[in-house]
This record gives C-alpha cells, sequence and structure tokens, in this order.
C-alpha cells in the first residue's frame, strides 16, 4: 500500500485542538477556526494519501479515484470538507446551518477524521 507520511495521530491532534483553545481564548475568530480546521483536515489527508490535497475544492476531491484501500479515508474526508464548507464561506447571516455550527463540532469532525482513517 501507500506509505503513510502523516505521522502520529497525536500530532494532528494537537493542531486541532490547538485552533479550540486558541478559538476559545478570543485570540482566534470563528471564521478563521473554521479555515484552519479544513487545512488541517486536507493536510492529514494528503499526508495519509500521499497526494497534494491542500487546494482541493470538494468538486475536486469527489473527482479523486476511489480504490478499495483509499475509498474510506476520501469519503470520510470530502464529508469533513463539505461540512465545513457553509461555516467555513457561507454568510451566516443567511445560512442557517453556517451560523449553527460552533467551532467546537467542526474540530470533531476533522478528529474523526483523523481517527477513521486507515491507509
Amino acid at each position: 500500500g501507500a506509505h503513510n507520511e502523516a505521522g502520529p495521530k497525536a500530532t494532528w491532534h494537537a493542531r486541532i485542538n490547538d485552533v479550540l483553545s486558541r478559538y476559545e481564548s478570543g485570540t482566534l475568530n470563528r471564521e478563521d477556526a473554521f479555515v484552519e480546521l479544513a487545512l488541517i483536515a486536507r493536510d492529514f489527508a494528503g499526508a495519509s494519501s500521499g497526494k497534494r490535497l491542500e487546494a482541493s475544492t470538494l468538486a475536486d476531491l469527489m473527482r479523486l479515484p476511489r480504490t478499495p484501500a483509499n475509498r474510506q479515508g476520501l469519503d470520510t474526508l470530502r464529508h469533513t470538507i463539505e461540512a465545513l464548507y457553509p461555516p467555513e464561506f457561507a454568510d451566516p447571516s443567511l445560512n442557517t446551518l453556517a451560523k449553527s455550527v460552533t467551532v467546537k463540532e467542526a474540530a470533531g469532525w476533522v478528529s474523526n477524521l483523523v481517527e477513521r482513517w486507515r491507509s
């Protein structure tokens, strides 16, 4: 199989927790927290899959070829990024989903991606 360059899961959880801590302490605003969480998800999946995914859009992720080895991880990444899209890009005053998602929930989605990825 592909060589996994992601390193220990604890490293990724530390990055996620850092975003959450900075948000909760007021040094990181909500929008930037979502941007950082989406970047962590893409970075993790890229390191785990050996593909460059840091600038991948949702459409790009949907087009990636699936194999039995990478299907579950890439599908979880797509669902994670799809869930992060409204809070990351939508206007919270117009989009109720974007307004209702918390940074803590989003951090949980990215943690779930890290935990569920199988290489």
